[in-house]
């Protein structure tokens, strides 16, 4: 989900995967459906805002949310902007999200300190989470959870 360049799609694809990805900006979608042509890779790739246009169920869901706080007008600030608490894409997504997992299934999602952290536990509160990595960065740290229904 918001799958940009397609990076991520493509890694899952070439292990083996089958993938779809989606993407609110139509220059994502282009993108991500290039760089899988040119990689050989064969990848469904939707123009979706999130879940609107993907039907499932899916195994594993991914996300890498827009999460930096304050609204910024603007196409380009849309990919990084997640409202003023850095959360309401990630609870847009985490609604929908359920109805889209297979029994069993996972959602890898990347998270922020940038994120405000009642906001966070609050649209997280509905899952089991298992903290897998995380990085200091120069602003702040990031980590991926893997999300499962309770």
């Amino acid at each position: 989900m918001g799958c940009g360049t397609g990076m991520i799609a493509l890694h899952c694809a070439k292990a083996g995967g089958l993938v779809t990805a989606a993407d609110i900006n139509p220059k994502a979608v282009d993108c991500a459906r290039a760089n899988a042509k040119v990689n050989g890779l064969d990848i469904k790739v939707l123009h979706s805002d999130l879940f609107l246009d993907v039907e499932g169920p899916f195994d594993l869901i991914i996300f890498n949310p827009p999460y930096v706080p304050d609204v910024i007008r603007g196409e380009f600030e849309r990919s990084w902007a997640g409202g003023g608490d850095g959360v309401r894409v990630l609870d847009r997504f985490l609604r929908d999200a359920p109805q889209h997992l297979a029994k069993g299934g996972r959602i890898l999602v990347l998270l922020s300190t940038t994120m405000e952290d009642a906001a966070l536990q609050c649209v997280l509160s509905q899952f089991v989470r298992d903290r897998l990595s995380s990085k200091r960065l120069f602003f702040e740290e990031i980590w991926v959870e893997m999300l499962r229904l309770r």
